[in-house]
């Protein structure tokens, strides 16, 4: 019984000196994830913001002071932590390129509206540039009248807040921001803001509050921009209900736009949501977006795109390809093989002529528009030829002739 009593003392000791003895006595709890993506500190204090691989952070408000100047180079991404402002009362020098826009958007790992800011421009003896960048998931709706921050929220209801000054806005895109992605105040503003696309904002693309003077004679220059499906109308212009979005005339691509050449039309961007991050989404141009060549034409041309090519909106100007038909055709092509990848268009008063010879494959179902005058010169031994692609579907969608009369 002894004998049997103390095996049994013995195995108690040797579980306790397994259990205790060999157990980790500090836990070890699992980390929570964060919700934001990392970066690298932003130093407010610099004024040379160089080209980084790794995006800048920033998880306060961001004050470009007055008499200070602070350069961004091209491909730079400045993500924004939590609600917070980029305030520029100096002057912000913020120029990407086609090849390499600089993006604005929000630190969080999933992004949504609303979720920083936004850029408020609040200088008037500095003109600010922004040109090739793209402004994504700020202009948070503030409800907050109350405080004194709320309060201040009330005059920059935009991604992009302009108040009492003039910067330069150009190539830009805003998309998925909770309130305006432009939003312009004071009798002061007279900010240009060319070239741009404003879409998928949870607001108006551009507004202005009723102090801001808007008209054919006013000092802004808000023009050749594509402003489509917002939440809210494309313009919310002050009292004006006469020019901006009121389509009054046809662009390049011949289609109806406002006096100032500012469409209302899908911008077709390849894929802008594509990733979780601004960084890594496809924000080119499709074949078919309206943007393309939508800028200034004819006696106005000017501001080309890199390719010498009329300007197109947005950051990454649509490439042509050798031999490639699309959007606005005319004059004499020469005989070869061309491939259509949108619908063409010939204007009025203008002609197009196809000499023998010449092939032509449709990648889609597009068509042929006739405003004008085609010429098809094919003979019966050297034929011209229009016919789906290999890789379409098999189908194109004709010529179609608006005014038989003129043809």
């Amino acid at each position: 019984m002894a004998n049997l009593t103390s095996r049994f003392i013995i195995g108690i000791a040797l579980a306790a000196v397994i259990l205790f003895g060999c157990s980790n006595p500090t836990p070890n709890p699992i980390q929570p994830v964060s919700q934001f993506r990392e970066g690298t500190a932003l130093d407010h204090a610099s004024n040379h913001i160089a080209y980084s691989a790794t995006p800048y952070l920033i998880d306060e408000d961001w004050v470009i002071e007055e008499g200070r100047t602070v350069t961004i180079d091209p491909g730079v991404v400045i993500m924004v932590e939590g609600r917070n402002w980029i305030y520029v009362k100096g002057q912000l020098l913020a120029n990407g390129s086609s090849e390499n826009p600089i993006h604005f958007t929000t630190a969080h790992t999933s992004p949504d509206y609303g979720q920083w800011r936004g850029i408020k421009f609040d200088s008037t003896t500095a003109v600010s540039e922004l040109s090739y960048c793209i402004i994504s998931y700020g202009a948070f709706f503030d409800t907050d009248t109350l405080t004194e921050r709320g309060k201040d929220a009330q005059h920059y209801r935009g991604a992009l807040a302009i108040r009492n000054c003039s910067p330069v806005i150009e190539h830009c895109i805003g998309y998925y921001n909770q309130n305006n992605a432009v939003y312009i105040e004071g009798e002061a503003a007279a900010p240009i803001v060319r070239y741009c696309i404003f879409t998928k904002n949870d607001a108006s693309g551009v507004r202005a509050d009723t102090t801001v003077i808007v008209g054919l004679d006013d000092p802004m220059d808000i023009s050749y921009n594509c402003v489509a499906d917002n939440s809210a109308p494309p313009f919310i212009m002050g009292m004006d209900t006469t020019y901006y979005g009121v389509y009054a005339r046809v662009n390049n691509n011949v289609d109806s736009c406002d006096v100032f050449f500012n469409i209302d039309l899908p911008p077709l961007l390849t894929d802008p949501r594509g990733g979780l991050t601004a960084d890594v989404s496809d924000f080119t141009l499709q074949s078919c977006s309206p943007c393309i060549d939508a800028g200034p034409f004819g006696d106005d041309f000017t501001d080309p795109d890199p390719d010498g090519t009329i300007a197109d909106m947005g950051t990454i100007y649509y490439q042509r390809q050798g031999f490639e038909l699309r959007g606005r055709t005319s004059g004499d092509l020469p005989a070869a093989t061309y491939r259509l990848t949108c619908n063409i268009v010939i204007p009025e008063e203008e002609y197009l002529t196809i000499p023998a010879g010449t092939r032509i494959e449709a990648d889609g179902v597009y068509q042929i528009r006739v405003l004008g005058r085609l010429n098809i010169e094919g003979t019966i031994d050297n034929r011209v030829l229009i016919l789906p692609a290999e890789n379409s579907e098999g189908l194109w969608n004709g010529i179609t002739f608006a005014d038989r009369a003129g043809q």
